[in-house]
């Protein structure tokens, strides 16, 4: 498995800390979001609450006067609390949420669905809740949303800005979700960080997070094994260059596109995973297996 301590080059990230600080606007509010998904005890609070004085610094160079952490472990209850202290609201132009809702999606089906609904639809109400009177908010809002399961989420807190995970889902459907969104590589590392925290009690490995960004300078999603520290720093290790093969599968030139197919197949991706990612047939694919076996028997 892969020794963090050896042989990795530890570069410092910027992607992370300028998605969390947009530049501030005199005439509407920044809304930027980071989920964290994890399993209890793998270090979701602990990461969030390191976030703020890891950004903190560039929140100054922007002209953030006022900073406002809040912490619950509901939406609904921090858009109560901020409705009910309008000053508060009106004496920032910096807030910070941390929700942690992974305990209430327990509670029962309907209770996490209907839940779901209300916070989904009022996290995009915010923006125009706090920009009218008597709020009057300009500045910037970053939510945090730390759950036990990413499928739990309702669909639209999940297309967030940023995405860390910290240990691999035992759900079937959310392993799925999770390997197409972030690969093998990055798949096997979640679930070393998982034997380590729970096996062998190792917490010193909490602070690493396999983080996906929407898009990086190529405009292509990034993915990266995020280090946020004790000491407060963040850095980040890359485990493989993926861009490569993102590049080969929207690639049009049918060579490239059997070899992509080819290497697919030898990391164990299925046929429907690779029908459905690259918008090709069975009998495409059965087509570079025959291909394969030929090459194979023509190298003896």
């Amino acid at each position: 498995m892969l020794d963090l301590e050896n042989g990795k080059e530890i570069k410092k990230s910027q992607i992370f800390t300028r998605t969390l600080t947009p530049i501030k606007s005199d005439d509407r509010i920044r809304l930027r979001t980071h989920t964290i998904v994890g399993y209890m005890e793998s270090g979701k609070t602990t990461m969030a609450k390191s976030i703020l004085p890891i950004i903190r610094p560039r929140i100054e160079e922007m002209k953030y006067e006022n900073i406002l952490p809040i912490y619950s472990l509901s939406f609904l209850d921090i858009i109560h609390y901020l409705k009910e202290n309008i000053d508060e609201v009106k004496g920032t132009d910096y807030i910070y949420m941390i929700i942690d809702d992974a305990a209430l999606f327990q509670l029962s089906r309907e209770f996490g669905k209907s839940h779901n609904i209300m916070a989904s639809k009022l996290f995009f109400w915010i923006r125009h809740i706090f920009e009218k009177e008597p709020y009057n908010f300009r500045g910037s809002i970053i939510v945090n949303w730390l759950t036990q399961r990413y499928m739990a989420l309702d669909v639209n807190l999940r297309e967030g800005f940023i995405v860390s995970f910290k240990t691999p889902p035992s759900n079937p459907n959310d392993r799925r979700e999770m390997y197409m969104l972030l690969g093998r590589k990055y798949m096997e590392f979640l679930g070393w960080l998982d034997y380590q925290m729970y096996t062998r009690h190792n917490d010193e490995v909490k602070k690493y997070s396999v983080t996906r960004f929407r898009s990086g300078p190529k405009g292509k999603p990034v993915r990266q094994v995020l280090i946020v520290n004790k000491n407060l720093s963040e850095n980040f290790i890359e485990l493989e260059p993926e861009e490569d093969v993102v590049e080969l599968i929207t690639s049009e030139e049918s060579g490239k596109r059997k070899v992509i197919i080819a290497y697919l197949l030898a990391l164990g991706w299925t046929y429907r995973e690779i029908q459905e990612n690259l918008n090709v047939s069975s009998k495409t694919i059965a087509k570079v297996v025959k291909w394969i076996k030929e090459e194979v028997g023509r190298l003896g």
